[in-house]
Parts: structure tokens; sequence; C-alpha cells
């Protein structure tokens, strides 16, 4: 097996001047991939741009793979609210990291006054972003190479992937409403959460793939519908409530049951209760489907795929390629899924 010795030696020979020196490189890093990874990364801010940049490509092309291989365990839980946790908490492991690549991209080509004395406006979708102290700042662990990656990310990992810092924050978030003093009511935590504690819709940046990410929804108090949504139902699962989510057109709601009716709830429009005449303007908009989803509780399958499209549309319009054509690659294998245990009359509603 090649050793670190080898490893530091190959590095330095990346922009070897020898077309045929450097395609050899290639060839052994890509044999040694497995065992020099946590040694590459380590080295990658040492290494002239155009390496660094192929070589984070090698990195996110294994990254993927393992990811791949391993992400739908999330299916395995036992209940669909421990289900959905699994599924976005996997993905935030993912998109912490693809968040660090693209961070460490838009350095490289946004140099600051001390190196040429332009400074070009931060075009990345996270330029906004601040690690915060507590769980939060495991993001910028992973970045920094601190969080281990499940199984070496190889494509027999052993485990699913999970973000190490969404269970915390999900925690943390049911101790404080416990705290606040509110009734334990599932719309009194929709008034901590959407009025007390700040959570709102992501107007400006919508498309930010980001907005899918739950840990850096609540690390930046904002996120689109089904994000938000999931934060809620997420929440109040700790605290003992019902809360079911509806996957209906427009965008994602939430319904609760109080006082013996149906609660429906707007997270993306500050948890707002939607009253009887905008719900039927809804079920006039979008006759005859949106009444039977509107009582539908919505599968984590179903919560995921819709997650799944949005991150595939935003890294379109964002220009990622590769990631939305990856987040495609997981829809297909959680649609594979899904066909392959539904009975024939759900396959034929899910098609129509």
């Amino acid at each position: 097996m090649a050793d670190d010795k080898d490893l530091v030696h190959i590095l330095k020979l990346l922009d070897d001047e020898s077309p045929k020196v450097r395609n050899r490189v290639w060839e052994k890093l890509e044999a040694n991939l497995p065992a020099w990874e946590a040694g590459i990364r380590a080295r990658l801010d040492e290494l002239p741009s155009v390496p660094r940049r192929k070589l984070m490509d090698l990195l996110s092309g294994r990254a993927r793979k393992g990811f791949r291989t391993s992400w739908l365990r999330w299916r395995d839980m036992p209940n669909d609210m421990e289900k959905l946790e699994a599924a976005l908490s996997g993905l935030s492991w993912y998109l912490a990291e693809d968040k660090v690549r693209r961070e460490r991209g838009v350095k490289e080509e946004n140099p600051g006054p001390g190196e040429n004395g332009n400074h070009r406006e931060n075009v990345d979708y996270h330029a906004d972003f601040e690690p915060v102290e507590g769980p939060a700042s495991a993001i910028q662990a992973a970045g920094e190479g601190r969080i281990d990656p499940p199984g070496n990310l190889g494509v027999t990992a052993p485990e699913a992937p999970r973000h190490p810092a969404l269970g915390s924050m999900l925690d943390g978030l049911a101790g404080e409403f416990r705290l606040s003093g509110e009734p334990l009511r599932a719309t009194a935590l929709a008034r901590f959460l959407f009025s007390q504690k700040g959570f709102k819709g992501a107007e400006g940046d919508y498309y930010n793939p980001g907005n899918s990410d739950l840990v850096q929804v609540i690390e930046k108090n904002q996120g689109i519908p089904i994000s938000l949504a999931c934060i809620y139902m997420l929440v109040g699962h700790r605290l003992g409530f019902d809360i079911s989510g509806c996957d209906v057109p427009e965008h994602f709601l939430t319904r609760v049951a109080e006082d013996g009716k149906d609660v429906i709830i707007d997270c993306f429009d500050g948890g707002r209760i939607l009253e009887a005449d905008r719900l039927a303007q809804l079920e006039q908009k979008y006759a005859p489907e949106f009444s039977r989803l509107l009582k539908t509780t919505a599968k984590p399958e179903a919560i995921v795929a819709r997650v799944l499209r949005n991150l595939i549309n935003a890294y379109h319009l964002a220009g990622e390629r590769q990631a939305s054509q990856f987040m495609w690659s997981l829809a297909e294998d959680l649609r594979g899924e899904r066909e392959d245990d539904a009975d024939p009359e759900q396959r034929d509603r899910e098609t129509e």
C-alpha cells in the first residue's frame, strides 16, 4: 500500500512540465485515492489552483459514489419521522461538504486585494455563511476535515451518512420551546418558531441550494417552504405533536389537528394559519387534487423526492451541472425503490 511519503512525492509532480509524467501522477492518485484521501484533503491549500480544482473534482466523485451507495439506508428506520430525519440529515452532511468545495472554488476565482489589487464580487451562494458556536460549528469542522466520513465514503460504507449537528439543533429548538412558557400545542410551536425564533421564507435567494439543507436553514433562520415545514415537523415530533406534511401544489404545507379540526399552517409565510377563504382559493386553482392532497399525510419518500427536485433545479439554475445530475441520480434511486415497494394502484396514481 502506498504511504504518506509517496503521496508527498506524487503531489510535487502535479505541475511537472512533462505531460507523460502528469498523466502517470493522476493514474497513481486515482489508484490510491481510498488510502490517500485524508492526506490529499489536508494538503489541498498547498497546491496550485489548477491541480487543486482537479483533485477536488476527483474527491467529489468519490464522495458522491460512497454517498449514493449508503444514503438510502434511511428507509430502514422504524417510523416515518425517523426516516425523514435520517434522509435529510444525510443530505445535510453531503451539502455541507459540497458547500466547502464551492466556497474554496470561489476563493480561488475571487482573490482579495492583497493578491492582485482587485476585489471582485463574491458570487458564491453561501457567501454570507458564518459558523456559530455549538453544534452548528460542525459545518466548519467538516471543511477542516474534522468530521469523519461514514466508512471514509467508500463504496462499502457500513452505515448511512448523517450530519452530526442536525439532531442536536432540533433537540435544542424543542428544549427552548419547553422552557418558553408556551402551551404544549402544535400551533403554539408554530408561533414560537416563526415569530419568536424568527424562521422565515428565503425571499431573496429562494433558489440557493443551501435552503434545502436543514442545518443551514437553522443557521440562517430562513428556508423554502418544505425545509421550514420539515423543521416544524421534526421539532414537533420531539415534543409529541402529530404534525403532518401536505404535498400540495404551489408550496408545501403542514397540517395539525387541534380542538377536533384540522389546522393548515404555511411555514413559509411566518407560520400563518390558512383560513377557509384562502383554502377555497387554492382548491379552485388546483382542483380536483388539492383537497385530497391536503388531507393526505405525505410519506417521507414523497417529501424527500420533492426536496431532491428542488435541489436539481437549484443547482441547474446555479450552473452546477454535475451537482444537479447527482441529485437527479439520487431521485432516480429513490424512485426505483418506491416503485418496487408500491402496490400497482399506488404506482398508477403517481404516474398520472
